[in-house]
């Protein structure tokens, strides 16, 4: 699932920093859920994808969007670039939604196993052209490779083209108590590994 949010505008310029790096595209190879009818986000103001909907070509959104289907293409991803400072601005990683450690790990400890669901491993590539002139601050790759799952999130700057990927893949099974500290360290390391941003700074 990729969940698009466009955030209120903090300073009077933050359009125009924003629109001075055009995010081309953000293409989604990751596998369709199990199928059910298309519909429509009852949530006023939010374009809605719904399981079981695949999408080939181009798609746009002017606002809010939520995609829970497969896309094969393009999406425009301009709003996945937000104000990071005075002539600065912070590129999402990903637009991966699924917090593992609010959804699986919340709790400090456990008493009993814990069972981890089937969940759709998520693979995600966003090219960037970043305006001539700009710097991008690259965090490190990384790549997490557990028994509990693996993080992938790699950045290549080639000129003013830049591309992210990432990959993230739970695994199912049941984690015994014994092994939730490791499991809720795992979580953690992901979701700081998928939401760390890439800092541009303009000219």
């Amino acid at each position: 699932m990729a969940l698009f949010t466009s955030e209120p505008d903090k300073s009077s310029n933050s359009d125009a920093i924003a629109k001075s790096v055009n995010a081309l595209a953000a293409k989604s190879a990751a596998p369709a859920p199990a199928a059910s009818a298309p519909g429509t986000d009852r949530t006023a103001g939010t374009a809605h994808l719904d399981r079981g909907t695949k999408i080939s070509g181009q798609l746009r959104f002017d606002g809010p969007a939520r995609i829970d289907g497969h896309v094969d293409g393009e999406i425009d991803a301009a709003h996945a670039a937000h104000p990071a400072g005075d002539h600065e601005v912070s590129l999402r990683s990903s637009l991966h939604t699924t917090a593992f450690t609010a959804r699986y790990a919340f709790l400090p400890k456990r008493r009993n196993p814990l069972l981890v669901p089937v969940t759709p491993s998520e693979r995600e590539a966003f090219d960037y052209e970043l305006p001539a002139g700009a710097q991008a601050r690259l965090p490190a790759d990384t790549h997490l490779q557990t028994p509990f799952g693996s993080v992938d999130v790699s950045y290549r700057l080639d000129g003013v083209n830049l591309r992210v990927g990432t990959y993230a893949e739970l695994i199912p099974q049941t984690v015994a108590a014994a092994d939730y500290p490791a499991f809720r360290a795992f979580c953690k390391s992901a979701d700081q590994a998928l939401q760390r941003g890439v800092v541009i700074a303009l000219p």
